[in-house]
């Protein structure tokens, strides 16, 4: 049996990754990054297998969409703000059977859900970037959630729902990040 072990909200502001680099920004998002280094650490001492990401940035209009790629690697450039998070490389595992049964469990309640494993899609800077500090060396495996444009909090609801239970007969321990 499977066990949601934390469960965080969480900012991804490009200015956090900026907050890295040498230039006026620097250190300017110290306590950020501080926090999403402590959940990683937290993640770690709980034994977290698997982080689900709710991503505020991979926007759809058609519908719920989990990116079930056995492996997210890249060197991202933000179209929303190039100027602010450009080639920032990123190297996860990901968890393609989690990221089905969410699917599966979630259509099947009647959500519009499509997990895809597709080489080419990319994650986008609200996994990429907490991701960078909380998981900069990939102990967990990540699945990534697109954020449909047009819903209802009882579509949302519908698919948390599906997620819980998914997450009780996964065989590790999640933790998901808001």
């Amino acid at each position: 049996m499977g066990k949601l072990a934390l469960v965080a909200k969480i900012t991804h502001v490009p200015s956090m990754y900026l907050s890295e680099l040498d230039g006026p920004r620097k250190g300017s998002r110290q306590d950020a990054i501080n926090g999403h280094i402590e959940i990683g650490r937290r993640c770690r001492a709980l034994g977290v297998d698997t982080i689900v990401v709710f991503d505020t940035h991979w926007l759809s209009n058609f519908g719920y969409h989990i990116n079930a790629n056995p492996l997210h690697r890249g060197v991202f450039t933000s179209h929303e703000a190039p100027q602010m998070v450009q080639d920032l490389p990123y190297d996860l595992p990901g968890d393609t059977p989690l990221a089905e049964a969410i699917a599966e469990e979630a259509a099947g309640a009647g959500l519009n859900v499509i997990a895809h494993r597709v080489a080419s899609l990319g994650l986008e800077y609200g996994t990429i970037v907490p991701m960078h500090f909380m998981n900069p060396d990939g102990f967990a495996r990540v699945v990534s959630v697109a954020t449909p444009l047009f819903t209802s909090v009882e579509e949302s609801r519908v698919l948390g729902e599906a997620k819980r239970r998914e997450i009780a007969r996964c065989p590790g321990r999640v933790a998901m990040a808001e």
